[in-house]
């Protein structure tokens, strides 16, 4: 959901909400999901001026959401399900998923510190390295998007919405989404067009984008678009002077709609992304003493590198590169869906997707390029990953019940070749992961003010892998192999095993009161868990599965006449054998049990009809209750996400005899982060600034926008790595300006 209402006396407002009451709203049946070019947005508010009673009355639009299975109105879905729509996207300048954060309540991001785009957290959850397995599952029409790059697809005018549930979604979505799911909404056209835009900026910012979609008739339609948007870098090298931190991204998609009968409906897709990412850059950082360093290495009395380097400014680094990563992804996905009668349907899914992916990290801090530790201390992977998925469902629609059956199978591999980093080692190795379940979930309303949601799934899971050590051209390859292995287990713990099998049972239960049919109340219990696997470090080994329960109350109103939506939740999750990544060793351990529990609340008020306020507020507090190996941590603080997070936004949009103004404004925090287990490194508060003017007539629009509009310097991320500090820099103020036109 977009920024909403937010009041300083949260706790007191949650209490007193349930007790304001309004009028009714009905929900939408489900049918196959053929919507209109032009997509309404629940940001956007009708005036409507009633003749018979001359009165004035504010009308939210209705909006049409997939959230478990069923197809609901979004005031009245249960649970925490927000919506972010096209025009949303459009208002607040959100290229990619990375630009939701802080705009949806407990949404955030964050970065490993490395190459690459960042990775979901949902209410302090999510994970760091994409190989190991995601917390959050994102898909695009119900498909899901396998790596980091590509559910990082930049989002333009072919989205319809992007449907954000929060919480556990294993029973629906698999054994990746204990902590949510993203669903990324397309538009069916009805009929033939499409848009044109570019757009330019500081750093060389570069945007260019077109879609076309032909209806040939009523069963088939073709389209296709593409994507670009690169800079040319924002942060300075030492010692060369030279510019980098740029991007170079490249998508494109072809889609085909077959509608071979009025109750069938094929899609095809072809999805490609292209990326070139230069960064995040990592620079030696004193957090203590708030400086930056050119490098600063625990080596003393090395003629090379010293135990301190000079202090630098900020947005300089003191490397003469800076991590790189170049991938390529292809997706090819099919849906069908058929209605065999007025009650029973069916859905199928299948994708079948690549990545290849090459990265190379410096990890010295040496500003000397031919220095012996820059070269040992320089290392570079390739990852090839393949993916197959297939998803069948029945579901049926009746008046005092739904339901739906289905199953789903997974096989990944993974295949991880790498060489460098302290030792001039050919390391890696082949993975398979293999998963399928069988799942229900019912929806029953034994009375109209009463909804129980359930859902089961059984799944099965298995991991296998084979360690590339031995493959090394050195001839101590074998003598290696077995110093490492007694490394792992004398040291780490851990011992290779061949296989990995996990069978699970999970579960989920929302029960939603509806004090009238625009208030309600719902509880939910939901059992997750994610499987074990394999660690892709330079020390491979074994992690076992984690299972975590999650309970919520909420509250969900429209009040004031419709002018007021309010969104508001308590939750609480309690998670046994957590799998957490550990950069000292690049294993994931099972850190015993973390406790996360937090409230948010975010709402829309209409001002007027042409100017509308939103906010959103979450805090969340983690406790780690239990944990293997170093009990001094125990009653720490879980690091790596912002303590609280929100967002305050401005909209104001009017027609005037020139054409349709809209300006906009957000303004964003997240709170202070722990960047380690012991807690000695915080992360201080992050406020930021964002605006953009938009001006449209017919089919023109053209669109000028900040970032960071007060250039404030901040770091997105912090760690220690044996006695290492380091850092990664926030992006300091961007701007530009964009035209699109509409055929």
């Amino acid at each position: 959901m977009s920024p909403i209402f937010h009041l300083h006396n949260i706790k007191k407002l949650s209490m007193i909400l349930p007790t304001l009451l309004i009028s009714p709203t009905s929900l939408a049946k489900p049918q196959l999901d053929i919507d209109t070019d032009e997509t309404s947005s629940v940001d956007v508010i009708d005036y409507e001026q009633n003749q018979s009673e001359n009165t004035s009355k504010f009308i939210l639009d209705p909006v049409t959401v997939t959230g478990y299975g069923f197809l609901y109105n979004k005031y009245n879905i249960p649970g925490s399900v927000d919506i972010i729509t096209s025009n949303q996207i459009d208002e607040a300048n959100i290229k990619t998923l990375d630009d939701l954060k802080a705009k949806v309540a407990g949404l955030t991001f964050q970065n490993n510190n490395a190459a690459g785009d960042s990775f979901i957290f949902i209410r302090g959850i999510g994970d760091f390295v994409d190989e190991y397995g995601k917390s959050t599952q994102v898909l695009i029409d119900g498909i899901p998007l396998e790596n980091v790059e590509m559910r990082n697809i930049l989002l333009q005018d072919e989205v319809k919405s992007i449907e954000i549930l929060k919480g556990p979604q294993n029973v629906l979505y698999g054994p990746y989404a204990k902590a949510g799911a993203i669903d990324i909404k397309t538009k069916v056209p009805t009929k033939s067009g499409g848009s044109v835009c570019l757009g330019i900026g500081n750093d060389k910012q570069k945007n260019a984008y077109f879609n076309y979609n032909h209806v040939f008739n009523p069963y088939l339609t073709l389209g296709g678009s593409f994507n670009i948007d690169t800079d040319d870098g924002w942060l300075t090298s030492v010692p060369n002077r030279k510019k980098y931190g740029g991007k170079n991204y490249r998508d494109y998609a072809l889609k085909a709609i077959i509608m071979p009968t009025e109750n069938t409906a094929i899609t095809l897709r072809y999805l490609k992304a292209n990326r070139r990412l230069d960064g995040p850059v990592l620079v030696t950082y004193d957090i203590k003493e708030n400086k930056f360093y050119s490098h600063k290495l625990p080596i003393p009395n090395n003629p090379f590198i010293q135990p301190v380097g000079r202090e630098i400014n900020f947005y300089e680094f003191g490397t003469l590169t800076d991590p790189i990563t170049i991938s390529k992804s292809d997706l090819f996905s099919m849906l069908i869906e058929h209605q065999f009668n007025s009650n029973i349907s069916l859905e199928s899914k299948t994708s079948y997707s690549e990545q290849d992916r090459y990265r190379i990290t410096d990890a010295s801090g040496s500003d000397y390029k031919w220095n012996p530790f820059r070269i040992m201390l320089t290392y570079e992977d390739t990852i090839f990953q393949r993916s197959f998925f297939q998803d069948i469902r029945l579901k049926g629609d009746y008046e005092k019940y739904k339901w739906i059956l289905g199953g789903s199978v997974q096989k990944t591999t993974n295949n991880l070749d790498r060489i460098g980093m302290v030792l001039p080692l050919n390391s890696g190795f082949k993975g398979k992961n293999y998963s399928s379940g069988v799942y229900g979930q019912l929806q029953l309303t034994p009375i109209e003010q009463f909804e129980l949601n359930l859902g089961a799934r059984y799944q099965k899971d298995r991991s296998n892998y084979n360690p590339k050590l031995a493959e090394s051209p050195f001839f101590l390859a074998p003598t290696l192999a077995k110093l490492v292995t007694l490394y792992k287990e004398k040291f780490l713990g851990v011992y290779d095993k061949e296989n990995i099998l996990d069978h699970t049972f999970v579960y989920s239960a929302i029960a939603t009161w509806k004090i009238n049919s625009f208030n309600h109340l719902y509880i939910s219990h939901a059992k997750s868990y994610k499987p074990g696997g394999y660690s892709l470090g330079f020390f491979p080994g074994s992690y076992e599965k984690e299972t975590g329960k999650t309970d919520e109350l909420g509250y969900k109103g429209r009040l004031l006449n419709d002018r007021l939506f309010i969104s508001s939740a308590i939750f609480q999750t309690k998670y046994k054998d957590m799998q957490q990544y550990d950069p000292a060793t690049q294993l994931i351990n099972n850190i015993a049990t973390v406790k996360y529990k937090g409230y948010e609340i975010q709402g829309y008020f209409a001002i007027t009809p042409a100017l509308a306020l939103g906010a959103t507020y979450t805090k969340i507090k983690s406790d780690i209750k239990e944990f293997k190996g170093d009990q001094s941590l125990i009653g720490k603080k879980h690091p790596y996400f912002p303590h609280y997070t929100g967002a305050v936004s401005l909209t104001y949009q009017k027609e005037f005899p020139i054409g349709k103004i809209r300006l906009y404004t957000d303004y964003n925090f997240w709170g202070d982060q722990y960047s380690d287990y012991q807690n000695n490194y915080k992360i201080k508060p992050i406020r930021l600034l964002n605006a953009s003017a938009t001006w449209s007539k017919k089919n023109h629009e053209v669109k000028i926008w900040s970032n960071n509009l007060q250039n404030k310097k901040y770091i997105t991320s912090a760690y220690s790595l044996s006695g290492m500090e380091g850092a990664a820099y926030g992006r300091g103020r961007t701007y530009g300006i964009d035209y699109r036109y509409k055929f």
